[in-house]
């Protein structure tokens, strides 16, 4: 599979390029199931590696992949179409841009970083709504007071959740008995931004009115204030996105007794610290930071669970604390087995020929 391939050199040198093999069709995109009985379709080709994706050292002095769409419009190649959300890397971007120098307590602290971009762009519609009252006014105010940091301790992160999926719900109301996949967020997002007449706001069970953008998010609001009243009760307290938003650690079996958790958690889709799902199960499979500063490179990383996979050794889960609590080990590098500390030593194996 194609791979965003990152380097980075004592130096000061940085690059990035896109590896792999991108075919080239005759005719269409590849998406889906195409006619086999004819060449229209057949590979003509592949992207010429030169071609591909890439920069080196940028005058913005940072380079990143979050995997989203590399290329814009102008881009001559098919590259293709089910690219992630890019909140992370507009994130990413307005990190890394906001000063010219980056400790490692400041790389650490952005692979933790649970700032949720689509508050930003959603909190002025609802700043300028009008016309709610009640319970939906309260989620209204819960929303534009919030921060937009998905920590556990916030309630508003659920009233938020809840208030994109009827949000994504009332919208696409065309794709609900026509068995399509609705679009995702960010088309979402411009649609309101942009176009709040578009026919895409029109309900088609409302037969007698055509409804604007104002309309969908005021009745957004009224359906979420039934949702989070009927789903947690009225008491903010009981909000809390840590209670109700936790990870799980499954085994490749999927077998319960396999699995840890579920451990309470923070983050929203698309944070830095990707944490989408209740229960989420999808997230950081490794963080890492190495500093260049030094004569030696030195590494700092922690992935989710322990050095084996037998869950009855006390190596399966022996990382999870650490990689829950952000925290992280020094990569040691030994260039001998007599270089290891006595007391990082579990196990000595001698192979006596």
């Amino acid at each position: 599979a194609p791979q965003n391939v990152l380097a980075a050199s004592r130096d000061g040198e940085i690059a990035i390029r896109t590896s792999g093999h991108f075919p080239i069709r005759a005719a269409g995109d590849g998406i889906g199931l195409l006619d086999g009985t004819t060449s229209d379709y057949e590979w003509t080709g592949r992207i010429p590696f030169d071609e591909l994706p890439s920069s080196r050292n940028p005058s913005q002095g940072y380079l990143a992949s979050a995997n989203q769409m590399q290329v814009g419009p102008a881009y001559r190649y098919y590259l293709g179409h089910d690219w992630p959300r890019s909140f992370r890397s507009l994130r990413i971007n307005r990190l890394l841009s906001t000063k010219t120098s980056h400790s490692v307590d400041d790389l650490k602290r952005y692979q933790a970083d649970v700032q949720t971009v689509q508050h930003e762009l959603f909190r002025p519609m609802l700043d300028t709504l009008r016309g709610v009252t009640g319970m939906a006014d309260t989620l209204r105010q819960v929303m534009l007071d919030w921060d937009g940091e998905a920590s556990v301790d916030q309630p508003a992160a659920v009233v938020f959740d809840e208030f994109l999926d009827v949000l994504a719900y009332l919208t696409w109301d065309e794709f609900r008995d026509n068995n399509l996949r609705s679009p995702k967020l960010p088309v979402l997002y411009q649609l309101f931004a942009t176009e709040p007449a578009s026919r895409w706001m029109d309900l088609e069970e409302t037969r007698l009115k055509r409804e604007t953008a104002n309309d969908l998010l005021a009745l957004a609001l009224e359906a979420t204030a039934d949702s989070v009243e009927l789903k947690y009760g009225l008491d903010q307290k009981d909000w809390r996105w840590g209670d109700h938003h936790k990870a799980l650690f499954r085994h490749l079996l999927r077998l319960k007794p396999f699995q840890r958790g579920p451990y309470e958690y923070p983050g929203f889709a698309n944070t830095l610290s990707p944490a989408a799902g209740r229960p989420t199960t999808f997230s950081a499979s490794w963080r890492m930071v190495v500093d260049f500063s030094g004569e030696t490179p030195i590494g700092y990383g922690v992935y989710p669970g322990g050095q084996s996979g037998d869950p009855a050794s006390p190596l399966y889960d022996a990382h999870l604390e650490t990689f829950l609590n952000f925290q992280y080990y020094r990569l040691d590098r030994p260039g001998a087995p007599r270089l290891i500390a006595p007391e990082k030593r579990l196990h000595e194996v001698v192979l006596t020929p």
